[in-house]
């Protein structure tokens, strides 16, 4: 449930952006593979990392979804400055969108212990989003 909840929510936010081109074929798997790649420093890092911070400090082991969820869209925001990107709606979207997912994908980690959950969750998204804008079109 916490995976279909999570890829559908955060697939409908991410598709309001429009895009040039529409992936299909090998670039569409290509770019769902991209999503489950970027789990493994998100996912197996920066939420490994601090959830272990937080129980050597005697708090909980669910702050580590939101503080990562956070750190995550931080860093999209420091790399939109490093290239020098407009901060504009899309930008806001595509952060919207990353937080939900990564709250829901935490939170399935969590739940699973497995990391082949969130990773197949971001291939599920990236494959829905990619079908919702070629129905919007």
């Amino acid at each position: 449930m916490i995976l279909a909840v999570t890829v559908l929510l955060s697939a409908i936010v991410i598709s309001i952006n429009q895009v040039a081109e529409i992936p299909r074929g090998k670039e569409l798997l290509l770019y769902a593979l991209d999503g489950v790649c970027m789990e493994i420093p998100q996912r197996m890092m920066m939420q490994t990392f601090s959830g272990v911070l937080f129980m050597h400090w005697g708090l909980d082991l669910y702050l580590s979804i939101p503080v990562t969820a956070f750190a995550w869209c931080i860093s999209i925001c420091i790399q939109c400055l490093i290239c020098k990107l407009k901060f504009d709606r899309k930008i806001v979207i595509e952060i919207a969108a990353s937080f939900l997912f990564s709250m829901g994908a935490g939170l399935l980690l969590l739940k699973s212990g497995f990391i082949g959950l969130p990773m197949a969750g971001h291939f599920l998204e990236r494959i829905l989003s990619t079908i919702i804008r070629k129905i919007r079109r």
